[in-house]
């Protein structure tokens, strides 16, 4: 089947997003999606956006960035999707084809039924492009002002995992933690110790790939991330509609040399058939995520680079 290049543009007003109704006689007339249409002939995605957009909305796109790229399969059509996050249009926002549109929630969409490909969006816009993890154990005392140097630029999610530690050391590093995080907008998640993480009041807890395959009491509300390495991982967090999931390993490793890495065009092929967020892991740097969105993932998670 051919595939369909479409530019989608996501405009948000705090913590709401715009999605506009697909009207007759379009295919799944009736269904919700972020507005946009499809890349003519010579046109760029961004080019084919803001076109799309003056069309449908009447508005002038004057600032947006490339997001995620993901590839879906309808009946009648594959599609490539081409997110963008737009920062700046000029004009109201007003249905110009007697389409509904609607300002919704990003936590708790009021409008159904939203389109499948469109439905991670709403997952991945409340995760940040990074996931560190980190490495006190290699970086000893310098860890902390490693760490409050990237909570001052900006670092949102943390993964605590520091398996040398005992349990007594474990507990006094989370709790350092949750001083240089404690004014700032930071989530912290423990890896795979439910019952600390409950203690020290965490936001979550980080589940290894075997976790994922038991029947666990997690806390409702909780941002739940977990380790995948194959299919099968990532149909068992789907399912379980945890928050979302790392797979690897992309690239070479330093903590896993013996691991043949995916490389890029397997990890892409692998993540476009699910619909939740995916952070790419396994020897990334912030350069990777270019790479990342381009495969359809949300980001990445770094144990290492992310600290330099």
């Amino acid at each position: 089947m051919k595939i369909v290049d479409v530019a989608v543009g996501i405009l948000r007003n705090d913590n709401k997003v715009l999605l506009a109704q697909r009207p007759q006689p379009k295919p799944y007339h009736g269904w919700w999606e972020f507005p946009g249409g499809k890349v003519e002939n010579n046109e760029s995605p961004e080019q084919a956006l803001k076109r799309e957009l003056k069309e449908e909305l009447g508005i002038n796109i004057n600032g947006c960035s490339p997001w995620i790229i993901r590839h879906h399969s309808y009946e009648h059509a594959s599609v490539r999707l081409h997110f963008f996050l737009v920062s700046q249009w000029d004009g109201d926002v007003v249905p110009k084809e007697n389409q509904n549109i609607n300002w919704t929630d990003l936590r708790d969409p009021e409008v159904t039924p939203i389109l499948e490909a469109n439905s991670v969006i709403f997952k991945a816009l409340s995760l940040p492009p990074i996931y560190a993890i980190t490495n006190f154990s290699e970086l000893k005392d310098n860890f902390f002002s490693a760490l409050k140097r990237k909570i001052e630029n900006g670092l949102q999610l943390i993964q605590i995992r520091e398996k040398s530690l005992e349990i007594n050391d474990l507990i006094y590093f989370c709790k350092e933690v949750q001083k240089l995080t404690k004014n700032y907008d930071m989530s912290i998640l423990l890896n795979s110790n439910i019952e600390l993480a409950k203690d020290l009041g965490l936001d979550g807890v980080h589940l290894n790939s075997s976790q994922i395959y038991q029947d666990l009491s997690i806390p409702k509300g909780w941002i739940i991330g977990a380790s995948c390495h194959t299919l099968e991982d990532l149909k068992m967090v789907e399912d379980k509609k945890y928050s979302f999931a790392l797979l690897s390993p992309v690239n070479k490793t330093q903590s896993h040399p013996e691991l043949k890495p995916m490389g890029w065009e397997k990890f892409k092929q692998i993540i476009n058939g699910f619909q939740i967020p995916i952070y790419a892991l396994g020897g990334m740097t912030e350069h990777d995520k270019n790479n990342a969105y381009v495969s359809g993932s949300i980001g990445i998670a770094s144990q290492r680079a992310i600290w330099n």
